[in-house]
């Protein structure tokens, strides 16, 4: 075989070789993190999520039944013919805003997380799933804001449908509950005076050697 023909060969073998055992992943910037990083099994930890604070980023004005007029033609033309009580949802926007933190000397990713949300005295009120990926360097925290959107009309749908029986037992109406949650808004000090909880938290992170799932939970109340 010519020697320049055997050269070549090698030279390619050599090539493949080092693709196979270097891969590469990239972030969602495109930057590229050398997945060959792996630490030993035994020194693997998993990530840490924790409920930093959350905010109430933003709720609108009105709350969940608004009074409407019903129009009728009569003669060619539009005449009133009744009030009648229809559906209007405020909507509020709550940001949670947890740690990540990486106990690794290596880069991790999350790749996923979700949790429920309830508000004081328990009722849950909506799940939230997230799928942005992000990196974490070895070692350090990063911060991860999700935000929650919440309609008056539909929690309280909700409420009558999961949680009727707990209501009555507890004396309460999904409306007395709604003018607490979407109150702050409403009253002098602007403030929301009850707890918000996070409950059956999941992520998902990409480790070396698999993905490992960290469960997490918190509770917060805005003073």
């Amino acid at each position: 075989m010519p020697k320049i023909l055997v050269t070549a060969i090698a030279l390619v073998t050599l090539a493949l070789g080092c693709l196979m055992a270097v891969p590469c992943v990239h972030d969602l910037n495109g930057l590229a993190m050398n997945a060959a990083v792996a630490a030993p099994a035994g020194d693997v930890k998993q990530p840490v999520v924790k409920l930093d604070h959350i905010e109430f980023a933003k709720v609108w004005p009105g709350f969940f039944m608004k009074p409407a007029t019903k129009w009728e033609c009569k003669d060619g033309k539009a005449e009133p013919v009744k009030e009648t009580i229809l559906p209007v949802g405020s909507v509020m926007v709550v940001d949670f805003i947890f740690t990540l933190e990486n106990p690794n000397t290596f880069p991790v990713k999350m790749e996923e997380a979700q949790f429920t949300i309830a508000f004081e005295p328990g009722f849950d009120v909506n799940t939230v799933t997230y799928f942005e990926h992000q990196w974490i360097p070895g070692g350090k925290t990063n911060y991860l804001r999700i935000s929650a959107t919440f309609d008056a009309v539909t929690t309280a749908g909700n409420l009558a449908v999961t949680s009727g029986f707990k209501l009555k037992e507890m004396g309460l109406n999904a409306g007395d509950l709604l003018k607490k949650w979407w109150g702050g808004a409403d009253n002098k000090e602007k403030k929301f005076d009850y707890w918000v909880e996070v409950k059956n938290g999941t992520a998902t992170f990409v480790l070396p050697g698999g993905n490992v799932i960290a469960s997490f939970a918190g509770k917060y109340k805005v003073e």
